[in-house]
């Protein structure tokens, strides 16, 4: 029940809405709520009667924006860039460029010439105390001021930011991992002044362009990036380990004052004896893996035998594993050679299904040529040239191109009068050998020879962070390489610099919710993210005043999950008032 009760103080009445409801029998008021003198009720009762609605309302962007902004506030991102860069005060630095640009990969990947419509939309005028104009913010302006930074600065203004990041956040170093990918460019073709644009195999089958890779290196925990170096399309990844080796060593000066025993996690594409040598000789610790087909003898190990052990541990309760010692590289090495019953799952079901693609594009190969020779024995003619002995064994060896089915299937090739004729039978026996030898295998190597079975292969499984950042950076939606409007090596250099920092701080903010007990995932936070929203609204005057017309600032109505990230990311610092 609601009911009006007044208190006279110091002679003067002072009405509250009391509320009030029964417990246990007996009346309890359970809400009060001040309302005021009879003057202001009245007074409050007319200008509700003559308030408008608001003029003019208008939404940006704050959530993922302020998250990005506060992030680099906290690790002095732009300080750190201007004290490597600086120039005379004059408009924006080098380090409000970078770090708007990085904020903007983060929310909505954009090209220079879009910057200043998508930076008036979000809160970061405010923030940033309106510094930047439209014209700071032309493509011309950005392309001049990304011309200011040598690429060899880079690198130093990257171990400065880790060095914060590692101090602020008391980031997990035991384990770091490294791994490269590559990004398909627009760049032309016959543009020399571009080196590292070259085309190779491209993993997103843009076999047409040139490619850019990188190489990055992140923590186990939220894939933290710590270091990363673009170089030439056409580079493998076993070639690109070797040149960065070096570098990794030099960054471990850096890492070793907050963590004595790292351990660097890469996979087997980076393998090669100088590479392992300069692993060996470094300070690192290391986990990779080794390919079946130069390790015949275990590669042969029947997974159904004794060596083959369960391991102690949930998370691995799939998983068999044998353990032994090998020669790999040059020195004597713990091996752990691991079978995966879900592993084993997926290539057995990826083989099938390889095994009905060449055996159904054999059966057509041998339907065209069989035509041929039925047509010379009814005495009938076909339109066009028989095909020749080489052409069909190029067709063949395409068909057969994927790994194993040259072994499981038998190929004879024959001509006669010049027409080839082919016969093709499925070995069933090499098939299940394969099933049984190779399928659901991983070979690991490691000098962690004190570590337990468990803690190597777990540790070589924190490789899906890095995959997972690199899967970030291709989706196209945040932290995105794409759109990349770039045609020279060095603006490359910084275009990959500020893509990692858009990773850096997307990464680190999910760290933090989860930190927090705000277990959801990447996409979902960005989301969260995205639809808190500061809203401005143009308030005009009750009619008949003469007051001004007002601009008020607010956010929008929050779920609870919304308020519990934004209260953990501390974003009520960077609230409009």
């Amino acid at each position: 029940m609601a009911y009006l009760k007044t208190k006279k103080i110091k002679g003067k009445k002072y009405y509250y809405a009391v509320e009030s409801k029964r417990i246990n029998g007996k009346p309890r008021t359970v809400n009060q709520i001040y309302l005021g003198t009879v003057e202001q009720l009245i007074s409050a009762r007319l200008q509700a009667d003559t308030t408008q609605a608001p003029k003019e309302i208008a939404v940006f962007e704050f959530g993922i924006v302020a998250t990005c902004f506060n992030l680099a506030t906290k690790l002095n991102i732009i300080d750190l860039i201007d004290q490597f860069i600086p120039k005379r005060n004059q408009g924006l630095t080098v380090g409000q460029y970078l770090t708007i640009a990085a904020i903007s990969r983060t929310v909505e990947p954009i090209s220079k010439r879009a910057c200043w419509d998508w930076y008036r939309q979000t809160c970061l005028p405010r923030l940033m105390d309106n510094c930047a104009s439209k014209t700071d913010l032309c493509s011309q302006r950005f392309w001049d001021h990304m011309d200011m930074v040598p690429i060899a600065a880079i690198p130093e203004i990257e171990k400065s930011i880790s060095r914060h990041v590692i101090e602020l956040y008391n980031l997990d170093l035991r384990f770091l991992i490294y791994d490269t990918t590559n990004y398909y460019t627009y760049i032309d073709t016959f543009n020399e002044r571009n080196q590292i644009a070259q085309r190779g195999k491209n993993k997103q089958k843009r076999y047409d362009l040139r490619q850019v890779n990188l190489a990055l290196t992140v923590t186990r925990d939220f894939h933290i990036p710590l270091f990363h170096k673009i170089y030439e399309g056409n580079t493998n990844d076993s070639k690109s380990f070797t040149s960065l080796v070096d570098e990794l060593i030099d960054r471990y000066k850096l890492l070793a004052k907050y963590c004595e025993d790292i351990t660097i996690i890469y996979d087997k594409g980076n393998n090669s004896k100088k590479n392992q040598k300069k692993v060996d000789a470094s300070s690192y610790h290391f986990i990779g893996s080794l390919k079946l087909s130069e390790f015949p003898t275990l590669a042969k190990l029947d997974t159904a035998s004794q060596c083959f052990k369960p391991l102690n541990d949930e998370r691995l309760r799939n998983v068999t594993a044998y353990r032994t010692t090998e020669f790999a590289f040059g020195k004597k090495r713990t091996i752990v050679v691991t079978f995966s019953r879900t592993f084993y799952e997926k290539q057995n079901k990826t083989l099938l299904r390889q095994i009905n693609k060449c055996g159904k594009e054999l059966a057509e190969l041998k339907t065209k040529l069989q035509k041929w020779i039925d047509a010379r024995n009814s005495g009938t003619s076909l339109p066009g040239t028989p095909s020749t002995y080489q052409s069909i064994e190029k067709q063949v060896n395409d068909i057969l191109k994927q790994q194993y089915m040259k072994d499981i299937f038998k190929i004879d090739i024959t001509e006669h009068d010049g027409l080839v004729n082919l016969e093709y039978k499925f070995c069933s026996r090499k098939f299940t050998k394969i099933q049984k030898t190779r399928l659901g295998k991983t070979i690991l190597f490691t000098d962690q020879d004190n570590w337990s079975t468990v803690d190597i292969i777990l540790g070589y499984r924190h490789q899906y962070q890095i995959e997972a950042a690199f899967k970030i950076t291709k989706r196209g939606h945040f932290s995105s390489w794409q759109p990349n409007f770039h045609w020279t090596d060095q603006k490359l250099h910084i275009h990959a610099f500020y893509c990692v920092l858009s990773l850096l701080f997307i990464s680190l903010a999910h760290r933090q919710v989860w930190q927090a007990g705000i277990e959801i995932g990447l996409p979902t936070l960005e989301k969260e993210l995205k639809e808190i929203k500061e809203v401005m609204t143009l308030q005009l005057p009750p009619s008949g005043k003469s007051q001004k017309a007002k601009f008020y600032r607010t956010l929008s109505k929050m779920s609870d999950r919304q308020q519990a990230i934004y209260e953990t990311l501390e974003l009520n610092s960077l609230a409009p008032d």
